[in-house]
């Protein structure tokens, strides 16, 4: 399992994959990323940009905000905690993705000019 902090967070990732993100914060829980995908109501497969997570999060955030839900303050704000939490776990995953992405990508143009050279060009 490898360890790898991510400003105030830490991502617990077995391989490649992370599977929660964990605040140093005292008394904050993790969920799925399947959970925080359904609460952002994003794609719950394929690839989700950071930029993506964050515009899911706005609007979502807009309806899910204690003072735009007058009369039903408590449970507004128990969901606006819990899509506090899916933004930890979706940004966190969508970095990570974006990375790995980043990484075949800069691998395949080596092994390209590997072959390359090998054939005589430059």
């Amino acid at each position: 399992m490898l360890k790898v902090a991510i400003g105030r967070s830490v991502c617990f990732a077995t391989s490649i994959r992370p599977i929660a993100v964990r605040s140093f914060a005292a008394g904050h829980e993790t969920i799925p990323l399947a959970t925080a995908k359904s609460i952002l109501q994003l794609p719950a497969d394929g690839f989700v940009s950071p930029k993506e997570v964050k515009d899911a999060y706005r609007r979502r955030s807009m309806d899910l905000h204690p003072d735009r839900n007058k009369g039903n303050e408590e449970e507004a704000a128990e969901q606006f905690k819990d899509l506090k939490k899916s933004l930890d776990v979706a940004y966190a995953s969508a970095e990570h993705e974006e990375v790995k992405v980043g990484k075949a990508e800069q691998q395949a143009a080596w092994k390209a000019s590997l072959r390359k050279r090998r054939k005589g060009g430059r």
